[in-house]
């Protein structure tokens, strides 16, 4: 695989969500759903897990 460089900017949750969806995991073998999906799932499973943590749920 091949990386490019490192660069910094300010963006909002949001548009970080997006950007993640440009990203493929090789190893997923689920390509069917965009990574901020998968994204929200796991976050949905942190808040029902962990009601109690409000800090875990950011």
């Amino acid at each position: 695989a091949q990386f490019g460089g490192c660069s910094q900017r300010r963006m909002g949750a949001m548009e970080a969500l997006e950007l993640l969806d440009q990203l493929v995991a090789e190893s997923d073998p689920d390509v069917d759903f965009p990574t901020s999906f998968h994204a929200y799932q796991t976050a949905e499973g942190i808040r029902r897990a962990h009601p109690d943590k409000d800090w875990f749920h950011l």
